[in-house]
């Protein structure tokens, strides 16, 4: 090959797609976050309602299982003054306190039973109730699909915490969870599901939360299992996924009737 041809062939420029800039029109957006500091707005929440809620624990779920948090309640005496000043509820009661404040000898009967088959000498408030039922993970673990109810027996659980400091550790300390609330509902509550009006007609936004990996920062508890996990959180537009479903060919709602 002569000097002359190699200098062209060493002279040619690449061939180049340029890039078309379509524009991508996205049906939601997306954000990452630590499953403590989701956790510390929850708790931030549930402690400026129920005077007893000591905060939240986080558990990533298992294989088909959504994540969900855990609500903490202390075993606190609270009398109704201050309740009045704090402008805040309770979140649980003691079932034994509820049995002897009973005259019905029959009711009476029924909480002992409730008691005996109960997973804690604690029950949820009224208020409580209200709020765990909006909350509560679609699972059969949570919910009862038959009746529509909280399987209250599997989620009300007792556990004792040893708090530390330095290399001295305290008494064991008492408290009440209640299991299984969906990190989902809770992220909608935070976040809120009312997006803005669009072409006259009110959207909602849909969300789903999903478990990326264990957060490098995080410390191990028990069974080895990390403590503090990275979160996605995806937000997209409720009438524009149900458009795209359908477009797919999938029915999103129950009726057979194109309209």
């Amino acid at each position: 090959m002569s000097e002359d041809n190699k200098e062209v062939k060493e002279a040619r420029e690449k061939f180049v797609i340029e890039e078309v800039n379509e524009e991508f029109n996205p049906i939601g957006s997306f954000k990452l976050i630590t499953s403590d500091e989701l956790g510390k707005l929850a708790s931030e929440l549930f402690k400026g309602i129920f005077i007893d809620c000591e905060g939240v624990k986080f558990n990533p779920g298992g294989k088909n299982e959504e994540p969900t948090y855990s609500l903490i309640f202390n075993h606190g005496k609270y009398d109704e003054a201050t309740l009045k000043t704090e402008g805040k509820v309770l979140g649980i009661k003691s079932a034994l306190v509820e049995t002897n404040d009973s005259s019905d000898p029959l009711e009476k009967m029924r909480m002992m039973y409730k008691i005996t088959n109960s997973t804690t000498r604690y029950l949820a408030t009224d208020d409580l109730s209200d709020v765990v039922e909006k909350l509560i993970a679609q699972s059969q673990k949570y919910y009862n699909f038959t009746t529509h109810k909280v399987n209250w027996k599997n989620i009300m659980i007792e556990f004792s915490e040893q708090a530390r400091s330095g290399f001295y550790s305290s008494k064991p300390i008492q408290f009440t969870a209640v299991e299984g609330i969906s990190a989902k509902k809770l992220v909608q509550l935070i976040y809120g599901t009312k997006s803005k009006e669009k072409d006259g007609n009110k959207d909602e936004y849909d969300y789903s939360v999903s478990v990326l990996m264990a957060a490098p920062n995080g410390y191990f508890v028990q069974n080895n299992q990390p403590s503090n996990w990275i979160l996605q959180i995806n937000r997209a537009s409720g009438k524009e996924v149900t458009e795209l479903y359908n477009k797919f060919g999938y029915n999103t709602s129950s009726s057979t009737i194109i309209r």
